[in-house]
């Protein structure tokens, strides 16, 4: 068996000091997961020299981009002689004591046939829809099953690398619905010793919060419904200021069919204080009359929403904002 030596993160170590039958690599950006993959295939490579290594992206282009240099890279790194058979997205080894890696995509999971391999790494397999991830992981772990020779009971074993992308497959697989096997290291950007000293602090200049516990510290969170509430803290955010019935309001109003809204605020010293709400609207004129009736006699400014320049059925030739 050739060794292999690295130096990993501590994540990165413990995710390589893994038993089980599918571990993942979760982590944020920068955590170094690409590498961490190419290692672990590295140390599956050299456990037989007929050891095949099948390496998965989501599409052709990261193939070619960022798993085939990364592998060549690793072989020309520990002196391995080898041969990149582009057509057939395979990279053999001249090595007879070290493995074969066979290069595939994840966009079509059909076409996952016609191969066995002894270990298999899944990489960035959350960026696809969850039904075709779960199709995709299904298939993969059918291929793997090839018994190496000179390897006394083989452990075939399949991976997966990933940025967290909200409750999706990975989040089901490893976490809320996880089976026995499945075990997940999350590693954080800041785990990264390597990483320019002002990077973290670039992301979290350019995120928001949301993103920066996905991409920087490798945490599911909703990324897809609600999040427009996400910088909202009931504690931080109530207020107890009341509209004096004096100054203008400014309301923004929100066009449902049959059932509309209205947030009520107020302006003072350039801070803006919601006040009221309106629910339940049934359309435009109830709303307008609600509104005549609850705020009188002040200057009332509406900020409509974009979908109150659809024409409405009572009147085909106007629009709800032009009412």
């Amino acid at each position: 068996m050739r060794t292999v030596k690295i130096k990993p993160t501590q994540p990165q170590a413990d995710f390589h000091a893994l038993t089980c039958k599918h571990p993942a690599f979760i982590g944020g950006f920068g955590t170094g997961k690409s590498e961490t993959m190419a290692n672990q295939a590295f140390m599956d490579a050299s456990h037989s020299g007929s050891a095949l290594i099948g390496l998965y992206e989501p599409t052709y282009d990261l193939v070619r981009l960022i798993m085939a240099p990364r592998i060549e890279e690793k072989l020309q790194e520990y002196g391995i002689r080898y041969r990149y058979n582009k057509s057939e997205n395979i990279i053999y080894s001249s090595n007879g004591q070290f493995g074969d890696f066979v290069l595939r995509t994840l966009d079509n999971p059909s076409r996952i046939i016609g191969y066995e391999t002894y270990r298999a790494h899944v990489d960035e397999i959350d960026t696809l829809k969850e039904e075709k991830a779960r199709e995709a992981w299904i298939k993969i772990i059918a291929r793997n099953r090839q018994s190496p020779a000179g390897v006394d009971k083989p452990f075939n074993r399949v991976s997966a690398y990933s940025t967290p992308e909200g409750f999706k497959f990975v989040y089901k697989a490893w976490k809320k619905e996880a089976k026995k096997g499945y075990e997940m290291i999350q590693a954080s950007t800041m785990s990264n010793p390597f990483l320019p000293p002002d990077y973290v602090d670039t992301l979290k200049e350019t995120y928001p919060e949301q993103l920066i516990a996905a991409y920087i510290n490798g945490e599911f969170v909703n990324l897809t419904s609600g999040t427009i509430y996400t910088e909202f803290d009931r504690v931080i955010h109530n207020t107890d200021v009341v509209w004096d019935k004096r100054e203008p309001l400014h309301i923004g109003l929100d066009f449902n069919v049959c059932n509309m809204s209205a947030v009520i605020c107020v302006i003072r010293k350039g801070v803006c204080y919601d006040v009221d709400e309106i629910t339940g609207g049934y359309d435009t004129p109830s709303m307008i009359q609600s509104i005549k009736e609850r705020y009188q006699n002040c200057q009332i400014n509406i900020y409509p929403d974009s979908s109150g320049k659809n024409r409405i059925a009572q009147d085909a030739s106007d629009s709800s904002i032009h009412l």
